[in-house]
């Protein structure tokens, strides 16, 4: 699990555009930043431009979203949770159906119904509907925190899913190795590694990422570190220790609250210092090159990327 980065809907459809571009605090010298893995710039240049899901407004946004230590090589894609790995993303080039299938696992069309998929080497294979998606067990599964490594496997119910083998006859239904959530789920191994919290047994006696700090109801600041509330137990995450100087904060100040309505939770929020604001910054065009923020205005060149150019929308700019 990691420390919570709001994404919201573009800056341009919601403030004036002079509370758009940066926000650096008056008086304060901005911060030095070090530049983003020109990889995940490129992957998100090619999933902002082709995206199915349309998660992100923005360059800056995905660039935000997806600095984590945790899982590098991945990007999310849905709210759901949905991600996939900056190498398809960058080996499809300009080649928009190929950034899709990256983002959707969407292979083509099929015409054997498999609901329940089938196994591939390392692929879950499904057909539905009439289409073939794919998903590649051994760079992670699709949602946040399934460990990479894994391969196909068919469960006791006949369904294919991404696991590490079939579970022992009699064994536990889970334990914990060191920090990874072990569980017997359909009679297939699962791992996820705690990003947050520790491994420990639960109630239930199955394994689960739980704090290590006292007793909890809801995640908070404590200054500029941002408790988060895990099973019950603080976890504390230093804000400043990102790739990306963040402070803790509201989570809505780059909504406002009327449009669309927005609870005030806790979060890390980029730095007030920082020459400009990833989540709320208008990206632009420089003839072929788009300009984004990643703590500070930067560019790629869409042409290198395999793109024709840059074109600026109405909410920013895309490479096309």
């Amino acid at each position: 699990m990691r420390a919570k980065a709001v994404v919201p809907v573009a800056c341009v459809l919601l403030l004036a555009p002079a509370s758009c571009g940066s926000r650096t605090g008056i008086g304060s010298p901005s911060l030095e930043v070090q530049a983003v893995d020109i990889a995940l710039v490129s992957a998100c240049a090619r999933l902002v431009a082709c995206s199915a899901l349309q998660h992100y407004a923005s360059v800056s946004q995905c660039v935000w979203g997806n600095v984590s230590p945790q899982q590098p090589e991945r990007i999310v894609t849905s709210e759901f949770g949905r991600s996939t790995s900056t190498t398809c993303l960058n080996g499809a080039r300009a080649d928009c159906a190929a950034v899709r299938r990256c983002e959707t696992g969407l292979v083509g069309a099929c015409t054997t119904n498999a609901p329940r998929g089938s196994c591939s080497s390392s692929l879950v294979l499904e057909c539905t509907n009439g289409m073939e998606y794919a998903e590649d067990c051994s760079v992670g599964g699709t949602t946040w925190g399934e460990d990479p490594g894994g391969t196909c496997v068919v469960g006791v119910d006949g369904t294919a899913e991404c696991g590490f083998g079939a579970c022992p006859g009699g064994g536990p239904n889970g334990y914990c190795d060191r920090n990874t959530m072990v569980r017997c789920e359909n009679g297939i191994v699962q791992r996820e590694t705690c990003g947050v919290g520790v491994c420990a047994l639960g109630s239930d006696g199955l394994p689960e990422c739980v704090g290590t700090g006292a007793l909890c109801a809801q995640s908070h600041c404590d200054g500029n570190t941002y408790v988060d509330c895990t099973a019950g137990r603080e976890s504390r995450i230093p804000c400043g220790d990102g790739p990306i100087p963040a402070v803790c904060g509201s989570d809505c100040y780059a909504n406002p609250p009327s449009n669309p309505p927005c609870a005030p939770d806790a979060a890390c929020i980029p730095s007030p210092r920082l020459s400009c604001d990833p989540l709320v910054h208008v990206d632009a065009c420089a003839g072929t090159r788009l300009l984004y923020c990643d703590g500070t205005e930067r560019t790629v060149d869409c042409a290198a990327l395999g793109f024709g150019t840059c074109v600026g929308t109405p909410s920013g700019a895309v490479c096309r």
